[in-house]
């Protein structure tokens, strides 16, 4: 589920986000696992001669080209949902400082208590 600030920017629910992480993880070892299977497949296939055993080595070789892309994009929304995570943590612990250091006080209502500008 999407947030929005007070600016409209859509915001991250971190529990959600660890939630897809751990979801992105599990496919990628579940991707890892038939990587090694299918390099199994390759390397049997290139005991055998044939056109047949040549065409299995070339659809090996292009299912773990395709599994390695999905797995480098997987690891890319891995990161980047952390650095998202990592960014709004950035962002409430800086605001939770400002408000201590401003007395708590609300945020940019006029008088001088000073608040968010």
């Amino acid at each position: 589920m999407a947030y929005h600030d007070a600016n409209g920017k859509i915001t991250i629910d971190e529990v959600a986000a660890n939630r897809d992480i751990r979801k992105l993880k599990e496919a990628i070892e579940i991707l890892t696992s038939m990587q090694k299977r299918v390099t199994e497949v390759e390397q049997l296939a290139s005991t055998f001669s044939g056109d047949y055993a040549q065409a299995q080595i070339e659809k090996a070789n292009l299912l773990n080209m395709q599994i390695r892309r999905i797995i480098n994009n997987l690891n890319y929304s891995v990161s980047t949902i952390t650095a998202t995570i990592n960014k709004y943590k950035a962002l409430d612990a800086k605001l939770k400082q400002n408000i201590m250091l401003n007395g708590g006080s609300s945020f940019g209502s006029g008088g001088g208590g000073g608040g968010f500008r």
